[in-house]
């Protein structure tokens, strides 16, 4: 807490005190109330006396914002860089000279008894020593990195731990061999209102030679950003803040749910709570962009998250540019969600609703990027399961951070010959009575295969009405001859064909063994619907 609201708030404890012992004098309890009354006069001056010395003596005391500190990761060039702090006791208006990596700065002392100070663009990733003074104090940042800094966040598939994954062992050997990497744990809190820092809880920039800290940290958050370091050879600051069956309006701001035209679900799940708590505070690091694994806890009603989650992509972007200079497209990648349990009851919609809210998390469109949702990227992981292990926390986290790194490559850092979109399909075409082929991406990706049965086609009783979602007009169709480019299939249904499906269960299929995929990059093909006659 500032010296500057410690000295009333001891003050007022004095005070509220002094008080509270008259009342016990005049309730006749003079013995017992005079012996507290004298002990905090006692107290009262000895304070006093130190606060007077102090004052008298003070030259001004500094502090960084809790989270900026050693060996930590600011934005690179063409992003700003901003640093900010507290000036307790030091007069407003009064100046604090900074020096970052051979530049000269000066900040203001505010009325809120903070200073920032936005720096130049800067190449060259360090690594520096950033000084900040006033008077005869001085604070340092020491072996700070210029570079690019990946906010990931979400559920607790997300917060799934390094440690805990298959052969993990050997991957924290290896992070040695990454210096340039480095990672900041958020405490888990809620809070109803946004915060500007963290307080209670101070999380820390950490190297990966802890690999103690490593072993507890996000296993998709690290895998992502070792390869993007290896392949774009840029530092990389990891930021995890993650909270295990958390709704996504837990990570909405409540000015943005307020005024959403969103369906908001009337759960007693505290909303916008973790935004305040673990996301506001961060607003001014100039993040590069955001991987995002979360749905699970949406999926009992699914249909609201085609339009929260674009929303929420979007007032991020905004509130990061305002506060912290990120782009306001930055990019922003999500994990589609796994699969679960190969045995689960089917008349438990919780469960069964995934292929729903996998749906969803594109806006109903089934492919990202998408006009609704820009400069996005996807990794499909139903393709993924655990069974029989970890259930709903599959372990398999190294395929989801690969083909998140596709999509960053191509998405974020313009790489437009990496490959980074599953097969999807752009044409239907009817093959004799009971046939159709499929075409994928026009025709210019090639494909493999694997298992012949997540096909289903919607057959119209009367030749009219396509099928909803739960209809049971949906029939198995059967994956017949492959094609370098697509697929035929064959069905049972006697009448008119109004739709296709594809991967349309909770889980679909086992390890890499859906139905179809790119030869290039080995990326399966996500689930998708198509409503019309064929």
């Amino acid at each position: 807490m500032p010296f500057r609201t410690t000295v009333p708030i001891l003050l007022l404890v004095l005070s509220v005190g002094y008080v509270a012992t008259n009342l016990c004098v005049k309730d006749n309890l003079a013995d017992f109330g005079e012996k507290i009354r004298t002990t905090l006069v006692e107290w009262k001056n000895e304070i006093l006396e130190i606060l007077a010395n102090r004052v008298q003596n003070f030259k001004g005391e500094l502090e960084f914002a809790s989270y900026y500190q050693d060996s930590m990761v600011l934005p690179r060039a063409p992003n700003r860089a901003r640093i900010w702090g507290y000036g307790i006791y030091i007069p407003l208006g009064k100046t604090v000279k900074i020096n970052a990596a051979g530049k000269k700065y000066t900040a203001l002392i505010k009325k809120d008894d903070t200073w920032e100070v936005v720096l130049d663009a800067i190449t060259s990733k360090g690594p520096y020593t950033i000084t900040v003074s006033y008077s005869e104090n001085q604070i340092k940042l020491r072996d700070v990195l210029f570079g690019d800094i990946w906010l990931c966040s979400g559920q607790s598939n997300m917060g799934y731990e390094l440690g805990r994954i298959p052969n993990s062992t050997n991957e924290l050997e290896d992070s040695k061999n990454f210096p340039d990497i480095r990672m900041l744990l958020i405490p888990k809190k809620r809070k109803v209102e946004p915060q500007n820092d963290f307080d209670e809880l101070i999380p820390m920039w950490e190297t990966a030679r802890n690999t103690q800290k490593l072993s507890s940290f996000s296993a998709v958050c690290w895998l992502f950003g070792k390869e993007i370091n290896k392949k774009e050879n840029v530092p990389v600051g990891l930021i995890d803040s993650d909270w295990g069956g958390s709704p996504i309006e837990s990570w909405m701001s409540a000015d943005l749910l307020k005024k959403s035209n969103c369906r908001i679900s009337n759960s007693a799940a505290p909303k916008g709570e973790l935004w305040n708590a673990m996301i506001h505070p961060l607003l001014p690091l100039g993040i590069y962009g955001v991987i995002w694994y979360q749905g699970e806890s949406n999926a009992w009603n699914p249909s609201p998250y085609s339009c929260l989650f674009p929303e929420m992509i979007k007032d991020w972007r905004k509130r990061f540019n305002e506060r912290g200079g990120s782009a306001l497209d930055f990019p922003f990648g999500f994990v589609q969600l796994a699969a679960w349990d190969d045995n689960l009851s089917k008349n438990n919609n919780w469960h069964t609703n995934f292929p729903h809210i996998r749906w969803a998390q594109t806006a109903r469109i089934g492919y990202v990027p998408n006009d609704v949702m820009p400069k996005t990227f996807m990794a499909v992981a139903m393709d993924t399961p655990d069974f029989g292990h970890n259930g709903i926390h599959p372990r398999f986290k190294r395929p989801v951070a690969e083909r998140l790194v596709y999509g960053a490559l191509h998405v974020a850092y313009g790489r437009h010959n990496v490959k980074h979109q599953g097969p999807f399909p752009t044409k239907y075409l009817r093959r004799g009575n009971r046939k159709i082929q499929i075409t994928f991406d026009e025709g210019d990706t090639p494909l493999k295969f694997g298992t012949t049965g997540l096909f289903e086609v919607c057959c119209s009783l009367d030749k009219l009405r396509m099928c909803s979602d739960n209809d049971n007009r949906w029939i198995k169709a059967k994956l017949k001859t492959t094609q370098p480019s697509g697929v035929i299939i064959s069905h049972l249904c006697s009448k008119k064909v109004f739709g296709v499906r594809y991967a349309w269960q909770e889980s679909p299929c086992g390890y890499k063994d859906c139905a179809v995929y790119s030869v290039e990059n080995n990326l399966p093909a996500p689930p998708f619907v198509y409503h019309g006659k064929i």
